[in-house]
C-alpha cells in the first residue's frame, strides 16, 4: 500500500534528522573505505562498482526517482570525492577457507528461495496450507504448512517441512502505513531470561508482544508435523517479519532448538547493545543473515542507541546484480548499510510513496520475482 505520510514528519517521530546527503562524511579516508561488492565481476554490469558508490552516495537516494524539473537543491550537485580505488576494502570473507566461517557460509541462491518464503508468509492461511500462493510456485515441495495468526496485534507466521529441513517464517506488516506507525510509537522492554554482562536486555515491546502472541502455537506445531527439537530448523521473515524471527532465534536456541540458518530481510533495529552482543554469543555457530538494502528506510530505523543490529548484514547497493558484501558481524559495520546516513531515511520514505518502487519492497530482484510482500504482486 502507498506510504500516506510526510517523510519529515516520520522522520522526525523516529528521532533522525534530515541531511541533504546520503554521505555527510565526505572525507577521502571515508572514501578510501568504500567496499567492494561480492558477486560483480570486473568490467561486468558496472565499470567500477566502487566509483558508483561513491557516485551514488554523493546526493540522496531518492534523487535518481525524481525528474529533473521536480529535484530539490540538494539533487543538483555534490562536493568531489575522491575515487577509491578498486579492491581498496575486501569482504571479511575473502581468503576464509570454506566452511570454517559461518557467516562465510552465505549463498545468494539459497537467499533468494528464504525470500520466497517471506514472501509466501503474507498470503492467506488456506493458500498456504495447499501451498498454492504467488511466492509458493517458487518453491516447490513445501509439506505439512500450519498457519498460526493473531489478527488483534498484526502477528503471522506458517510452519513447514521443505525437503527434510523444517521452516519457520514470519510476516511482515501488510500496510507500510501501520509499520510506519508501529516503529514511531515504539517502546523497549525487558526480554525475560536475557542479560550481557550484567546488563538486561532491551527490545521493542510491539516486536516482543508479536512474537510473544505465537510462540507458544508455533512450538506445539512443530511438535505435531514431526519437528522435534533435534531436527533441523531454518528460520526466515521480512520487515517486522524479521523482528518477529530474530527473537524467535533467541529464544528457540535458549529452548534447546536445532536451528540450522536464518535469512531476514528488511529488519529494523530489534533491540539494544545488550540484546545483540547476547544474540551474538548465543548464536554464534549458527549462520544468520540480515539481508539489507541502501534504499530501504526500515533497516536505519529505530535509530542507533540505544538500538542496535544484530547478526551478520549481507548489504546490497539494489539489485542482485550489482553484487553484495558480507558486512563484519558487529551489526553496524560503517562500510555496509551504515555508510548512509540515517538522514536520508526521509527521502527514502518519499520513494515507499510508490511501493513498486520502494527498496523494502525489492528484494533479491531480479533474481527474486514479485514485490516481497502484496503490494505489487498478487497474493492469494
Amino acid at each position: 500500500m502507498p506510504l500516506a505520510v510526510a517523510p519529515r514528519a516520520v522522520a522526525a517521530a523516529l528521532g533522525l534528522a534530515i541531511s541533504p546527503s546520503i554521505a555527510a562524511a565526505g572525507d577521502p579516508a571515508g572514501a578510501a573505505g568504500a567496499p567492494q561488492l561480492r558477486g560483480v565481476a570486473p568490467g561486468a554490469g558496472v565499470a567500477n562498482v566502487s566509483s558508483v558508490v561513491l557516485a551514488t552516495a554523493a546526493v540522496p537516494l531518492y534523487c535518481q526517482f525524481l525528474p529533473a524539473a521536480m529535484q530539490p537543491r540538494d539533487c543538483w550537485s555534490a562536493p568531489a570525492r575522491a575515487q577509491a580505488p578498486q579492491g581498496s576494502q575486501s569482504s571479511r570473507c575473502e581468503d576464509v577457507a570454506p566452511g570454517t566461517v559461518p557467516a562465510c557460509t552465505y549463498s545468494q541462491q539459497e537467499a533468494v528461495q528464504f525470500a520466497y518464503l517471506s514472501s509466501a508468509a503474507y498470503c492467506d492461511s488456506s493458500a498456504l496450507q495447499t501451498w498454492e500462493c504467488g511466492a509458493c510456485q517458487y518453491v516447490p515441495g513445501m509439506a505439512d504448512v500450519r498457519t498460526y495468526a493473531d489478527a488483534s496485534i498484526d502477528a503471522y507466521a506458517f510452519i513447514g517441512r521443505l525437503h527434510g529441513q523444517c521452516v519457520l517464517a514470519f510476516r511482515g506488516t501488510s500496510s507500510m502505513n501501520g509499520w510506519m506507525q508501529d516503529i514511531s510509537s515504539l517502546a523497549t522492554t525487558d526480554l525475560p531470561g536475557c542479560s550481557h554482562e550484567g546488563a538486561s536486555c532491551q527490545v521493542g515491546q510491539g516486536f516482543l508482544q508479536n512474537y510473544q502472541a505465537l510462540a507458544g502455537s508455533i512450538k506445539k506445531g512443530l511438535a505435531a508435523i514431526g519437528c522435534s527439537k533435534s531436527a533441523p530448523l531454518a528460520v526466515t521473515g521480512h520487515s517486522l517479519g524479521a523482528a518477529m524471527a530474530t527473537l524467535a532465534l533467541f529464544d528457540l536456541h535458549g529452548s534447546g532448538y536445532n536451528l540450522t540458518k536464518a535469512y531476514n530481510f528488511g529488519s529494523p533495529r530489534v533491540g539494544d547493545a545488550a540484546f545483540a552482543r547476547a544474540f551474538g554469543s548465543a548464536l554464534a555457530e549458527v549462520p544468520v543473515f540480515r539481508v539489507t538494502r541502501a534504499d530501504d528506510p526500515i533497516v536505519y530505523v529505530p535509530a542507533e542507541g540505544p538500538f542496535h543490529h544484530v547478526a551478520t548484514e549481507v548489504y546490497y547497493r539494489g539489485a542482485t546484480t550489482e553484487g553484495y558484501r558480507i558486512c563484519d558481524g558487529s551489526g553496524e559495520d560503517p562500510s555496509c548499510a551504515d555508510q548512509n546516513p540515517q538522514g536520508d531515511v526521509a527521502g527514502l520514505l518519499l520513494q515507499c510513496a510508490i511501493p513498486c518502487s520502494c527498496g523494502h519492497l525489492r528484494y533479491m530482484e531480479p533474481a527474486k520475482h514479485g514485490s516481497m510482500s502484496c503490494a505489487c504482486s498478487s497474493c492469494r
